[in-house]
């Protein structure tokens, strides 16, 4: 790893410009004010490159920690390999400190392309432009892309399918939800953009086929009461069925 104490920032950078090898992160010194960013091997695949432009400031804080070290060499093997060392940067999710906010930023903003590669796939999935690194969508057909979409690599989404899914013409997604203000309480829906709280609560809640709300009125005869409408109570539009996995092998 960058060793942190070991060589001073003048040493870094000089080391750097002479091609002296030193593993793992090196630390990059921008010419702008602030702007030092350490570098990890993998950076210019799919999970290095999400994990570069939405968790850089968690990789920077977790260079400078030495108890984030095995996080960040995990993280630089998911990058490069997509092999089982994508697991061990989610288990670090629990640790706290550098390694967890890492970690946790991985998990929920890359989770699709920093998961363990599951080879060739049927479906072409991505992220919605609005969401992004919140949930995802897929299609049936060729090529296919090795992209994670379900609920293990977005575990705040709902996932649903329509009747015949995989087939022709049709699309699965994995959304989360949102949940808005109504005129005495809350709704809550997915949402295939970036939208307010996903949790409401009021004197009464009812869940409806693919929502949930909260307000003063009682529930009908085919809406169960709840607690509160969170993301559990939430279900997919008529028609369709939640499933675990959009992406298919």
């Amino acid at each position: 790893m960058w060793p942190r104490r070991g060589l001073s920032r003048v040493a870094l950078i000089v080391a750097f410009a002479l091609g002296s090898p030193i593993f793992g992160c090196i630390l990059f010194v921008s010419p702008e004010p602030l702007g030092e960013h350490c570098g990890f091997s993998g950076k210019e695949a799919d999970c290095g490159k999400c994990v570069a432009a939405r968790c850089q400031g968690e990789v920077d804080a977790c260079c400078r920690d030495d108890a984030c070290t095995s996080t960040l060499v995990s993280l630089e093997g998911c990058a490069s390999a997509r092999d089982d060392r994508c697991s061990a940067v989610r288990d670090a999710r629990g640790t706290g400190g550098a390694a967890g906010a890492l970690a946790t930023c991985v998990a929920s903003r890359c989770g699709g392309v920093c998961t363990k590669s599951s080879g060739a796939s049927e479906t072409r999935c991505a992220e919605p432009s609005l969401i992004k690194g919140r949930g995802c969508t897929c299609e049936l057909g060729a090529p296919g892309t090795d992209f994670a979409c379900n609920t293990e690599a977005f575990p705040e989404t709902v996932c649903c399918a329509p009747q015949g899914w995989p087939g022709a013409g049709l699309a699965c997604s994995c959304l989360p939800i949102g949940c808005l203000p109504s005129n005495d309480g809350c709704l809550c829906t997915r949402i295939d953009y970036e939208g307010p709280g996903a949790t409401c609560a009021g004197a009464i809640c009812c869940a409806e086929s693919d929502g949930c709300y909260c307000g003063t009125k009682q529930c009908q005869s085919s809406q169960p009461r709840v607690p509160s409408c969170t993301l559990a109570e939430i279900g997919c539009p008529r028609g369709q069925k939640r499933v675990a996995s959009c992406s298919e092998l």
